[in-house]
């Protein structure tokens, strides 16, 4: 009968659920960012959990009244060594930090319909690959103060380019990151192409890094 009720529970949370990459498979042991809301009313919870459902279990035995449904989930693959940090930890830091005016208390916020819908878009496209460079942060956050001035000398952009390396695949990439952070900011390219770049990069090792 227990179970019977686990399984009933578990098909009403997430019954309506957006599912965050699309088309992913629900998979509840892997690290998530959920946003959940309390039924019949404008109150919402966006946390994280590499078990989303036993957290869900756990916050509807903590609510003194009503039940909890998923409005959505993101999903992120459980290897820590693919980006350098924990996505699923970032992405709920960074909607807690936007939101935090309609915080109501801890994790749980007040929004209308227009906020839900912002913020299943925001999850939906964060892109832990690429970031902190998604455009959906640059008008509210000044990503990495320090470097992103520094950026503005040949050794703050090549220290970023090595910075932004381990994150992508080969080099090309790592220095169009680099270069979308740099115009985000400053509103032009640092450098015209790849190949401008490694050339200043070259001239700036043989000069003895003095440039």
């Amino acid at each position: 009968m227990a179970d019977k009720r686990w399984k009933d529970r578990e098909r009403r949370w997430w019954a309506d659920a957006a599912i965050y990459p699309s088309g992913h498979q629900i998979r509840t042991e892997t690290d998530a960012v959920y946003f959940v809301q309390l039924i019949e009313t404008d109150i919402y919870k966006i946390g994280k959990s590499s078990t989303v459902n036993q957290r869900l279990m756990t916050i509807e035995q903590s609510i003194p009244v009503g039940d909890i449904k998923i409005v959505a989930v993101r999903f992120f693959p459980r290897r820590s060594g693919e980006y350098g940090y924990k996505p699923n930890h970032l992405l709920e830091k960074r909607l807690h930090d936007i939101y935090k005016n309609q915080r109501v208390k801890g994790e749980w916020f007040r929004f209308d319909d227009d906020t839900v819908n912002k913020v299943k878009r925001q999850m939906q496209e964060f892109d832990p690959i690429n970031y902190p460079f998604g455009d959906q942060w640059s008008s509210t956050y000044s990503i990495y103060p320090k470097e992103i001035l520094g950026l503005l000398s040949v050794k703050g952009f090549i220290d970023f380019f090595y910075d932004m390396l381990p994150k992508f695949d080969n080099h090309i990439a790592a220095y169009e990151a680099t270069e979308r952070v740099y115009e985000q900011h400053y509103g032009v390219r640092r450098y015209s192409d790849y190949s401008t770049f490694t050339v200043a990069k070259s001239r700036y090792f043989n000069d003895g890094g003095m440039v």
